[in-house]
């Protein structure tokens, strides 16, 4: 993360929420926060699972109401009905 003009590197289990405001990220480690300009990169495509948003090769059907995501490597990605409907309404 930046803090001004130094990088510092957090390790994962040091780092206890991470939180989009108004296109910034806030990074939050104990009782310390640091806003960095910049915006997360990924979604919520299901209960469990994060996807960078240009990350899905393609997305397929899978029922009548939910669809795949596909990643370049061929894994599957379920996306629920929220993240399905999001991932046909986004450009690309």
């Amino acid at each position: 993360m930046r803090d001004g003009a130094r990088v510092q590197i957090i390790p994962v289990q040091k780092l206890d929420a991470i939180e989009a405001q108004d296109g910034c990220v806030a990074w939050k480690t104990g009782a310390r926060s640091v806003l960095e300009a910049r915006t997360l990169r990924f979604v919520r495509a299901h209960r469990s699972h994060l996807v960078r948003i240009d990350a899905l090769a393609r997305i397929e059907p899978f029922d009548s109401a939910r669809h795949i995501g596909i990643l370049p490597d061929g894994s599957p990605i379920p996306l629920s009905r929220e993240g399905s409907a999001r991932w046909k309404e986004s450009p690309g």
